[in-house]
């Protein structure tokens, strides 16, 4: 779990490597021991349900990585407009 802290000691940037200095604000994670400065930190994840995110995703219309891939392990073209991939519509 990452927090916010005042550092009490100067130590380096996980992300940047600049230090982060005694007093300042920064972000700690318990269990690496790492500290960041805050705008360097990662983003906290999101905990969705079970199902939660696919339900998401297709809302949104995100289309799943395999389904992006061609055989050939190139990125298909995809279709501004529909988001599918162009080799999939067809011709109306």
């Amino acid at each position: 779990m990452m927090r916010t802290i005042t550092a009490r000691f100067p130590k380096a940037c996980a992300s940047c490597g600049k230090p982060v200095f005694e007093g300042h604000e920064a972000r700690y994670e318990d269990s690496t021991k790492k500290i960041w400065h805050p705008a360097c930190a990662p983003a906290e994840q999101a905990e969705l349900p079970d199902g939660r995110a696919e339900q998401l995703a297709d809302k949104l219309g995100f289309i799943h990585y395999d389904q992006s891939m061609g055989a050939d392990g190139l990125l298909r073209r995809m279709s501004r407009r529909t988001g599918i991939p162009a080799a999939w519509r067809e011709e109306s």
